[in-house]
């Protein structure tokens, strides 16, 4: 490992790494967020050969890999190449730090999945106190690895995630820790049962329709059948699959149908619209966390105020106290 500046520089010298420029490292974060060369160049023919010129003298110039890689007839950043263009943005931010940059309206990027965003995050942000130059927000709806990817690169400053996702991910920092959620059914058209044995009983015997989302379904089946202790609701298939939660617990508000959601999708559902029981479970809840990388934030101002804001006004969303 190199750990002065001097091996640094000595390193740097070698080969022609002195060649790297400024305009070639924001071509390459620029494809990054343009995803191919083509789109990059907006069809002109002149442009795409300048982008595709300096996208190879800068991995000539530094020689540690290919940074982009072709997808049919599209010219796309590899994996290195995603890598290498977060810390140019990572650079890039600490320059604008020391610069007048700071001076204007910071907008801020929560990751999450749909069903967190809906529930958790969007309410939360809602609520931010919008005062000055106080930061604005934007969300992002990613699936885990790709989050922790843009968390890590700076696209995205704030994740919620599940803590047993974060196992093999390096260079994040849990803030805090939030207890994991419960599961609810949601039913409409329901005769009046006195327990959710028997409305599965009769949902099932009826052919009322399931609707749920499709990803999280097998584990979601087996807690159910573990809670019914009913080992033929182990093959229970859906009627309908959605791609989310949300959308499964309004599908069943909107119409007819049941679907078994997180318990902070149906906490608000009103008696009138549907039927909802909690659902009891013998393992333990899955816990989630509020996610950001120390080294984006630190060169952001205002980052490590934010985190400690969110910290504290996520668990009062999650606890129902603050709406």
């Amino acid at each position: 490992m190199l750990t002065n500046d001097s091996e640094l520089i000595k390193w740097a010298r070698k080969g022609s790494r002195e060649g790297v420029s400024v305009g070639q490292l924001i071509t390459l974060l620029e494809l990054t967020g343009s995803e191919s060369v083509a789109a990059l160049s907006a069809g002109s023919t002149s442009h795409a050969v300048n982008y595709r010129q300096k996208l190879d003298r800068l991995e000539k110039a530094l020689g540690i890999g290919r940074l982009t890689r072709r997808v049919g007839n599209a010219t796309q950043p590899s994996e290195l190449g995603r890598r290498i263009a977060g810390e140019v943005r990572l650079l890039l931010l600490e320059l604008s730090r020391k610069s007048n940059a700071t001076s204007q309206e910071t907008t801020w990027v929560f990751g999450a999945g749909d069903t967190w965003l809906q529930s958790v995050v969007i309410p939360t942000l809602a609520r931010w106190p919008k005062a000055g130059a106080a930061a604005r927000w934007q969300v992002a709806n990613l699936r885990t690895h790709a989050l922790c990817d843009a968390i890590r690169e700076g696209r995205v400053h704030f994740g919620l995630l599940r803590v047993a996702d974060l196992a093999d991910e390096v260079g994040l920092d849990q803030v805090r820790i939030f207890p994991g959620v419960g599961q609810c059914v949601v039913m409409s058209g329901c005769p009046a049962v006195g327990s959710l044995r028997e409305a599965i009983s009769w949902a099932t015997k009826t052919g009322h329709p399931l609707i749920q989302q499709g990803s999280s379904w097998a584990a979601f089946r087996e807690i159910l059948a573990d809670a019914m202790a009913d080992k033929a609701l182990v093959n229970l298939e859906p009627s309908v699959i959605c791609e989310t939660h949300p959308q499964a617990a309004g599908s069943v508000m909107n119409g007819r149908g049941w679907a078994m959601v997180p318990s902070i999708v149906a906490r608000n559902i009103e008696p009138s619209r549907a039927t909802v029981w909690q659902v009891t479970r013998s393992k333990g809840e899955d816990d989630v966390a509020l996610v950001v990388c120390r080294r984006v934030l630190e060169k952001l101002s205002g980052g490590a105020d934010a985190a400690n804001a969110l910290k504290l006004e996520i668990g009062l969303t999650i606890s129902g106290v603050k709406r």
